[in-house]
């Protein structure tokens, strides 16, 4: 856990209240000592692997609430027929940027209090949100519930939850990243089904819809907190001017400035298909009853990818992996606007979830060769300086896109949309990935030069 030195400087401690330090005591002798160093980080056993479980639920329950943001999408341009697609889009994008952008208050709350606490702080915003959208009425209320109230909760449990298993893993560091991150895709398939089947066939209606949905996501949460264990403990020193010192070291690395533009455009671009999938499969013929499955469809595809590449990740390294499924994800959406059928939508969707889903999960293990030693006293606060930083794409990109399909359609909004239209949104997502895949190599090439080496 981070902890503040002499100098207000962050540290991490070992699961055995063991400072980590290069430095000798005064007076000591330097030589190395006949005892091994414990090491902080056991690769495995049963509280990690529990813990891995914790995670797992807490994203399904939240970041998967997010990322099956395009069924509510498209409920929601339905029953807000005054409001353009980029209107609604900013409900799911302020979940979206909440995530990362909350990424510093969490840690210093998680820092103060523990990721106990800061989950069931942070399940409480969730659910409180949830259930007031199923009694909003207007758009602006629907922004203040659905998107405000329940993208802090879920921001604030988001970037505790993920730096979990990389306290319990090294080896099989992306396996377990990935198995945990895979909670938002198993949450991103749940959601969009349950919406589906009792708003459109139960008659249950949208208030009892989310009124379940909180629920669910009580319990859900609830269990998490009790399978999660942190592998440091807290430090209450941490406050938000112990991040001054990774900051300006991390300014001046190109590798970690490059990197951290590289996330930027990575979530500008990389969610705008979780949007507007479903919007355009109703734009090709799709029923709404096909098109809330292919959001489900989706978000079922990036759990196997991230599972699958996140294994091979800890083999051919996590910084190629990355590199490799945002080159891919970034010519997928080009080869959107190929797709004209209910079957190529479904098809598209599957390879566009396993790659994209996977390269968010490579994110946070890519960073790590560009943190200087002591790698695990920077570590947490690089990633959470470098979310930060990028949170703003998340909030940007889905309304641009969105408005790129409202400038489609001049000055008729209410028009049914054609495929054509959907044209330039396609194009806006292709070029941002491939520019942020083209970052990431750069960003790579500055610590590992040879491109079929493991990095």
């Amino acid at each position: 856990m981070a902890e503040t030195g002499k100098e207000g400087e962050l540290t991490l401690t070992s699961s055995r209240d063991e400072k980590i330090t290069h430095e000798q005591p005064a007076g000591e002798d330097p030589t190395p000592k006949a005892t091994p160093t414990p090491n902080p980080v056991p690769d495995g056993g049963t509280t990690a692997w529990l813990t891995v479980l914790g995670c797992f639920l807490a994203f399904l329950a939240s970041f998967g609430f997010v990322t099956g943001f395009g069924v509510f999408q498209a409920y929601y341009e339905s029953v807000l027929p005054g409001r353009s697609s980029d209107d609604i889009s900013w409900i799911g994008s302020f979940q979206l940027w909440c995530i990362t952008g909350m990424a510093i208050p969490s840690v210093i709350l998680n820092a103060h209090v523990g990721p106990h606490c800061t989950l069931a702080i942070g399940t409480f915003f969730t659910v409180f949100g949830v259930m007031m959208a199923s009694i909003s009425k207007k758009y602006y209320q629907f922004l203040l519930s659905h998107g405000v109230c329940t993208g802090i909760g879920i921001g604030l449990t988001f970037l505790p939850i993920v730096g979990l298993p990389n306290q319990w893993f090294s080896k099989k560091r992306g396996l377990a990243v990935g198995i945990a991150l895979g909670g938002s895709s198993v949450g991103g398939v749940i959601w969009p089904v349950m919406v589906n089947q009792m708003i459109n066939h139960d008659g249950v209606g949208y208030p009892w819809t989310m009124r379940a949905i909180g629920f669910i996501q009580l319990a859900t949460m609830g269990t998490a907190i009790a399978l999660i264990r942190s592998n440091v403990p807290r430090n209450k020193a941490v406050k938000l001017s112990s991040f001054h010192t990774p900051l300006m070291m991390a300014v001046k690395s190109v590798g970690v400035v490059t990197f951290a533009f590289a996330l930027l455009l990575h979530f500008f671009g990389i969610y705008i298909p979780y949007f507007y999938a479903s919007v355009y499969a109703q734009a090709i013929g799709a029923s709404s009853y096909t098109a809330f499955y292919v959001s489900a469809v989706l978000n079922a595809a990036t759990f196997f990818g991230r599972f699958v590449m996140g294994s091979l990740s800890d083999k051919f390294g996590h910084g190629n992996t990355l590199l490799l499924t945002v080159f891919i994800s970034s010519m997928l959406a080009f080869a959107w606007q190929g797709v004209k059928s209910n079957a190529g939508i479904f098809v598209w969707v599957i390879f566009y979830g396993w790659f994209s889903g996977a390269s968010v999960s490579m994110q946070s293990p890519a960073i790590i060769p560009l943190v200087p030693e002591p790698k695990l006293r920077l570590m947490g606060p690089y990633i959470a300086i470098l979310c930060q930083f990028s949170s703003f794409g998340s909030l940007g990109g889905p309304p641009i896109a969105g408005r790129l399909l409202r400038n489609r359609l001049g000055s008729h909004p209410d028009l049914l949309t054609t495929p054509e239209d959907f044209h330039p949104m396609m194009w806006f997502t292709g070029t941002i990935l491939l520019a942020a895949g083209i970052l990431y190599y750069l960003a790579r090439l500055t610590y590992q030069r040879n491109f079929l080496a493991k990095a």
